[in-house]
């Protein structure tokens, strides 16, 4: 439904009408869109479901953007469901889409059926007509985006993006960008946890984003997820060795596009709290790409080499490795969900934990071995870090030995 009354709408003059109509008879389901729009001649009808179709006309039509990925998203919808479409569509005069689709358990096979909780649909008739100016949709307020992960939508088609981004903002904080040139410039400017990109594009593909992602330091750790029609094994592996994380061919289940994103943010955060409450160093923990890998065993190496230095600090540290204050800040907590200073911490904290279980030091020697002056301080982040103080933590080990 989203994608007929957006096509209406847009392609419908300020003060024209589009009439929707949701009718239910005896089980079954016809939703008729009715515009006042630009209208098709017999030819474009005849490519209105082709995805990759696109008319010479310079006019701002259905045609010259492509007849959409979309329309022929839902054409496949129908079919899945032994459902109808008819279309009707004079030029200038407008376009009626009439869809009907059996309600009834008895117009589907068995293997067709997943069992869900149950859809009621009043036992009388109803029909839900409604004229809406297209001025009023404008005009209308946009529901306030939930501030969680952040989602990049990379889709060159306008009605896709708008359902994806209207599904998903429910969960996440979504951006938008219609190209993959546009989602670079995003990723810059938003750094999101995670992108979405359509594969064909134009000015710059899928592919062609997500090589540019992963082979940059500073966002070679966001997860990337390709949306394709194009479903051959040589097309995936094309994807795959672009860097992309998952691919998921069109048309497609919305709540698999779900478990993707959250198996892989999921995925993720295991990973980062497995890093924070392991002792040992392992950098696979937090860091998938191999640049990321190499990064943190830098830093780890440079804190444990210079922690007992009284000149030790974070701006040192930055000029040491070569990095600026901001490209450090965003890929350590990527990477980790810490900042700098909580980051050197945890090194610390882990050298400490190692020291008490190979070693005879005291608790101060440790202490001042990783750079504390204050032993009681030291004591207090030891116990937020290990849940137990030195002293039990050291009883702890001498049992296990």
């Amino acid at each position: 439904m989203w994608v007929y009354h957006t096509n209406a709408f847009k392609f419908t003059a300020q003060e024209g009408s589009v009439d929707i109509q949701l009718i239910t008879d005896n089980g079954s389901f016809t939703l008729i869109v009715k515009d006042s729009g630009q209208g098709m001649n017999q030819e474009q009808r005849k490519w209105l479901f082709n995805r990759h179709y696109k008319s010479e006309s310079t006019h701002r039509t259905l045609f010259s953007q492509g007849a959409g990925i979309g329309l022929s998203i839902v054409e496949e919808f129908v079919k899945l469901h032994h459902g109808t479409i008819e279309v009707e569509s004079q030029p200038e005069k407008g376009t009626v889409f009439t869809v009907w689709i059996p309600g009834q358990r008895e117009g589907y096979a068995n293997e067709d059926i997943t069992e869900h909780n149950s859809w009621l649909v009043g036992s009388d008739a109803a029909t839900a007509s409604t004229q809406i100016k297209k001025q009023q949709l404008e005009e209308a307020a946009i529901p306030e985006q939930r501030s969680e992960s952040t989602i990049l939508l990379v889709e060159d088609n306008e009605e896709l993006l708008s359902m994806l981004q209207q599904k998903l903002s429910q969960s996440y904080n979504i951006k938008t960008a219609t190209n993959g040139q546009e989602g670079i410039d995003a990723v810059q400017k938003h750094q999101p946890d995670l992108v979405v990109t359509d594969l064909m594009m134009p000015v710059m593909n899928g592919i062609e984003l997500s090589k540019s992602l992963k082979n940059n330091f500073d966002t070679c750790h966001i997860p990337v997820i390709m949306l394709t029609a194009k479903s051959s094994n040589e097309d995936k592996i094309e994807g795959y060795h672009s860097g992309a994380d998952s691919y998921i061919s069109k048309p497609f289940d919305f709540d698999l596009l779900i478990a993707r994103i959250d198996n892989l943010q999921g995925q993720r955060k295991l990973l980062k709290q497995k890093f924070s409450n392991d002792m040992e160093f392992d950098t696979r923990a937090v860091a998938i790409e191999k640049q990321d890998q190499e990064f943190v065993d830098l830093v780890v190496s440079y804190v444990t080499k210079n922690m007992t230095d009284e000149n030790f600090n974070l701006q040192a540290m930055y000029a040491a490795l070569g990095f600026s204050k901001t490209a450090f800040y965003n890929k350590i907590k990527a990477l980790t969900e810490m900042s700098p200073n909580q980051f050197v911490r945890t090194v610390r904290l882990k050298e400490a934990g190692n020291l008490f279980k190979s070693s005879t030091f005291s608790v101060s020697e440790v202490a001042y071995k990783i750079g504390y002056s204050d032993v009681n301080y030291f004591r207090t982040q030891f116990k937020k870090q290990y849940k137990m103080t030195p002293t039990e933590f050291i009883k702890g080990t001498n049992l296990t030995q």
